[in-house]
């Protein structure tokens, strides 16, 4: 059933692309990209599916973080909400594990900036800390899980921020190579004044 109902939303996310980002729909780098993102994402969410605590760890995060620094950040929240649609019926817990998965990526996509520096990735990954716990906070005074329980996922809610920190942070630059996309990083070493090509120019 979740086969189906993936299929459903990747043609969504297909279709938002072609009427909303034509400039995305004819280069079919940027369309990789955003696939291997999103199937990656997908597929980490599938392999922890049936596990008790290892579902709130996967960086899924990340996904909307990358897409956003490497793209726009519509197509981050899209492939977000895609990611979020399909984690529910995945995980087994379908209400909560859509709330957190695309919150917490929400939050994470709200505090990223363009500028690529270090504390952006910081900021970004507290967000997301803070928002999960919140999530996983909420689902627990409904009920969903014990004051042990509550304590245990926000400590792994906090271990998944992090990890969505550290893969967005090292990841994002080996991205924008393998895919042409210039980065922020790259447009300031080309700017430094002892660069080959600046000096030609000048």
């Amino acid at each position: 059933a979740w086969m189906l109902l993936g299929t459903v939303v990747s043609a969504l996310m297909l279709g938002w692309l072609w009427r909303f980002r034509p400039e995305y729909w004819v280069r079919s780098r940027t369309l990789t990209l955003i696939g291997l993102i999103f199937v990656l994402a997908v597929l980490a969410v599938k392999l922890s599916g049936g596990h008790a605590w290892i579902p709130y760890a996967i960086p899924t995060a990340a996904a909307g973080i990358l897409l956003t620094l490497l793209l726009d950040s519509g197509i981050g929240i899209v492939a977000l909400a895609a990611l979020a649609i399909l984690a529910g019926p995945v995980s087994g817990s379908s209400v909560e594990m859509t709330a957190y998965v695309f919150l917490g990526g929400f939050a994470g996509i709200l505090a990223i900036r363009k500028g690529e520096r270090q504390h952006f990735f910081v900021q970004a990954g507290l967000a997301v800390a803070a928002v999960n716990v919140a999530v996983a906070g909420t689902f627990a005074l409904l009920g969903q899980h014990d004051m042990t329980g509550m304590l245990q996922l926000w400590a792994v809610a906090a271990a998944g921020a992090l990890l969505a920190t550290i893969i967005s942070l090292g990841s994002f630059s080996l991205l924008g190579n393998l895919f042409g996309i210039l980065t922020g990083s790259e447009l300031l070493e080309l700017a430094n004044p002892p660069q080959p090509l600046l000096r030609r120019l000048l």
